[in-house]
């Protein structure tokens, strides 16, 4: 595959990361705006479960069909056009509606884009990594910036509609470019779709997939969250911290991937999470406000690698992965969205220390689960 083949699929990489980016430092400002508390924060990203998944596990099946060209173009228009009406709303029941819309929107984007990812680079776990890394490179940049720009009173909604505009002009730039698996594939089912991570055995790998991705969105609300509402950080400190956490993860997608084909890609994504989950309990457990930001930044380093390599673990290098990665990634979603609904209903039961101590938890779990060698089926066996 060229690099001019790739190059629109890497600034999609980045855009994304951006746009969560920007969430993991906004959340706060988004909570005073819509007046809720921890739990009813909890219950808005909670109802976004549900439009993820569906997303993730029609887009596997829908990217395989039509190809991850017209499919991630489309995608990019409608998340585009979804995170300029959420920006332009001030009535907070449809801001609440029109987020629901914009996260299943990101969703569609966010598995054709692993697809083509991983049809282009899952044979070569290091490539792979070094290509999710844009994701923590838009995201650290995203942070960054919108640290700044609020502490400037800059409002988010004008980050989100300069986010918009890329969006589109990255759905152009998608329309015309030679993306992996971008060509018309097979027609398959959502239901075949979903059974195909049964008949390949990959349900375990499902579940640690969830695991990950449950600890990568906890943190990714919560965290900052947590140094700024209860430790005191400032919002630039704040923001600064979740920085320097993508910073490390960035560096750890781009430089490990030596080591993950080593040590191979199962036991590298779960090392990953077991770091997560140490740094999420030294954060849950500090008193000092920079001993809680070092630990934010060792589970930001431990959920960057699982994503990459388990997919490529459970794809092995195949040219249409779509089944595969939009089982897994619905899987995912469940788990990235539900993390923060999770953490923000233990946080109004007790309080947010517990809730991240959960997360924490939750990821030594996932590195300690057992998983087995996927059994590679051909398409007759769905």
């Amino acid at each position: 595959m060229s690099d001019c083949a790739v190059r629109p699929l890497r600034a999609t990489f980045v855009a994304f990361g951006f746009f969560w980016g920007t969430w993991a430092v906004v959340a706060l400002d988004v909570q005073r705006f819509l007046d809720f508390s921890d739990a009813q924060l909890g219950v808005l990203l909670a109802a976004t479960v549900f439009g993820g998944v569906v997303a993730n596990g029609a887009g596997g099946v829908i990217a395989e069909r039509h190809g991850t060209r017209t499919v991630l173009s489309v995608a990019l228009v409608v998340w585009g056009a979804l995170l300029l009406l959420l920006a332009a709303t001030t009535n907070r029941g449809v801001f609440c509606a029109v987020f629901l819309l914009t996260v299943s929107g990101g969703g569609l984007v966010d598995v054709t884009m692993n697809v083509a990812a991983t049809a282009a680079l899952g044979s070569s776990p290091r490539r792979l990594l070094r290509m999710h890394a844009l994701y923590n490179g838009g995201a650290l940049v995203g942070a960054g910036a919108s640290g700044l720009l609020l502490a400037h009173d800059v409002s988010y909604r004008a980050i989100w509609a300069g986010i918009s505009a890329l969006a589109v002009a990255l759905a152009l730039r998608c329309r015309t470019a030679d993306m992996p698996a971008g060509e018309r594939g097979e027609h398959h089912t959502v239901r075949q779709g979903l059974g195909a991570l049964r008949a390949e055995g990959l349900g375990m790998v499902a579940i640690v997939f969830a695991i990950g991705a449950l600890v990568e969105g906890g943190v990714g609300t919560w965290g900052v969250l947590f140094l700024r509402a209860h430790l005191g950080l400032a919002v630039a400190a704040g923001a600064g911290a979740y920085v320097v956490g993508q910073a490390l993860a960035t560096t750890a997608r781009s430089t490990l991937g030596w080591t993950a084909e080593h040590v191979g890609e199962r036991r590298g994504a779960q090392l990953g999470l077991a770091l997560g989950g140490i740094g999420l309990l030294i954060e849950a457990t500090s008193t000092s406000s920079w001993l809680a930001a070092a630990g934010l930044g060792a589970a930001a380093v431990g959920a960057a690698v699982y994503w990459p390599l388990l997919l490529a673990y459970a794809s092995r290098g195949g040219e249409r992965p779509g089944l595969v990665v939009g089982g897994l990634s619905a899987a995912g979603y469940v788990g990235f969205l539900a993390g923060p609904p999770v953490v923000g209903w233990v946080a109004q039961a007790t309080d947010l220390r517990w809730g991240l101590a959960l997360l924490g938890a939750a990821s030594l779990v996932g590195a300690c689960l057992r998983l087995r060698e996927p059994v590679l089926l051909g398409p007759l066996d769905l």
